[in-house]
């Protein structure tokens, strides 16, 4: 490692190495002849002093290089985006508890802060917000009404565990149509086994029914309903029973995808 280096400023010895010096290749050992420290130090004297005129020119800087900075950041976004993306996903993988404790940290060290700050946005921004969220109620109906029947069974201590993924392919099974009357109707989840009967909210239990059906059956048990139908067909009747994997009136095993 050699001799001990005697920075130029503090006087004091260190090991010449790039731990305590920066790095210089005229310098004497490859290294610059003041100490990290003393550099940090007089940089910061030197804002200190500077400090308007360094924050004055930074902003023209911005300002006149504006245009050719976020060409350049597009630029670069645009050629390397999959690798970011892929880069970012496999952070936030890797650091997800370190992730989510420093935002937990976060949330509590700003939280006032934070509340006022959004409060600011949603006051300026009213309007947009509201057109925002009805724009996405508007195109997320049917996940919003599987949050309500989500809520609505867990307040009644029922199992709830129907996804949306699992709503598309219970409809897409029966063709998008009513399971009962056999119409391509709007369609609404129907409890095979009612609420009031602690019917769960789960693949097990639940099939595409439209409004008129689901209304008429209410509370009503298939037996006690369907066969009373004008519409009643022993094809669909069979259809729905076998989807749920009932046999001599008891479901054999749970469905799953």
């Amino acid at each position: 490692m050699g001799e001990a280096k005697v920075c130029s400023r503090c006087g004091e010895d260190f090991p010449p190495t790039s731990e305590y010096f920066h790095r210089q290749k005229d310098g004497k050992n490859g290294l610059r002849a003041d100490c990290k420290k003393c550099v940090k130090k007089s940089s910061h004297e030197y804002y200190e002093l500077n400090k308007e005129s360094i924050t004055k020119y930074n902003r023209e800087y911005d300002r006149v290089n504006q245009k050719k900075t976020t060409e350049r950041q597009k630029t670069y976004h645009i050629l390397h985006n999959e690798h970011r993306i892929d880069y970012g996903k496999i952070y936030r993988e890797k650091n997800r508890k370190l992730l989510a404790e420093n935002k937990r940290k976060s949330y509590r060290a700003n939280h006032e802060a934070m509340l006022a700050m959004s409060k600011r946005y949603k006051d300026s921004h009213r309007v947009e917000i509201r057109e925002r969220d009805k724009i996405w109620s508007l195109a997320n109906r049917p996940k919003i009404n599987i949050a309500h029947q989500r809520r609505r069974a867990r307040e009644r201590q029922l199992l709830s565990t129907l996804t949306f993924v699992q709503w598309e392919s219970i409809k897409q099974h029966f063709d998008n149509k009513c399971c009962y009357c056999g119409e391509e109707k709007k369609l609404t989840i129907e409890h095979f086994i009612p609420v009031s009967k602690s019917g769960e909210l789960s693949i097990n239990n639940v099939l595409p029914s439209c409004a008129s059906c689901n209304c008429s059956k209410g509370a009503k048990l298939l037996n006690e309903w369907y066969p009373r139908q004008p519409f009643y067909s022993k094809e669909r009747e069979q259809k729905i029973l076998k989807y749920l994997n009932y046999k001599n009136k008891i479901q054999q095993f749970s469905l799953s995808f």
